[in-house]
């Protein structure tokens, strides 16, 4: 009786495959793979010299843009500097919403532009990006409640609405 309970138990628990391997396996591969790169160590001098390497290694972070710069050239920075286009082109609509933003007061925002995961441009076909290219800004939204103006790129569509039903009106619970 209490192998069946037990039984039944796991497989409710760990029906899916990867839990098992996240939950038990890696961790002991984890320490294993720990244990042997640092076994090897004779003292723990060699650790506190990387360890002060770090620590007084300068970086000098600069962020690319200003807030108090326009959004054009906010845009424009992070096409060329980044994405590595050669200019950047606007449409009537994307002009027309980023003069009725500035006119809003919300030009101190930080941009976040929404083109596709497969490429630098804002085509998905030209993946290597090798000869220059036109950065192509189809619109630009304001997102004031998440502080962002969100500048959409070439045919990049962002998240679509609801469903009229919502799908948790077709679920039965016995």
């Amino acid at each position: 009786m209490f192998y069946h309970n037990f039984k039944y138990a796991f497989k409710t628990l760990f029906r899916d495959k990867m839990l098992i391997f996240w939950t038990f396996a890696f961790p002991i591969i984890l320490g294993t793979f720990f244990n042997m790169a640092f076994s090897n160590i004779e003292n723990s001098e060699k650790l506190d010299i990387i360890s002060i390497a770090i620590v007084e290694k300068e970086e000098k972070f600069e962020y690319i843009y200003g807030l108090e710069e326009t959004i054009v050239e906010k845009i424009n920075k992070v096409a060329t500097q980044i994405y590595g286009a050669e200019s950047v082109k606007y449409t009537d609509e994307a002009i027309k919403n980023i003069k009725r933003i500035e006119e809003l007061g919300y030009s101190n925002l930080p941009v976040c532009i929404a083109k596709t995961q497969y490429s630098f441009s804002d085509d998905a076909k030209n993946v290597e990006c090798v000869e220059p290219f036109e950065f192509n800004i189809r619109d630009v939204e304001l997102k004031a409640g998440a502080g962002f103006v969100v500048v959409l790129a070439g045919k990049i569509m962002t998240m679509p609405g609801l469903p009229k039903v919502p799908a948790a009106e077709t679920i039965d619970i016995d």
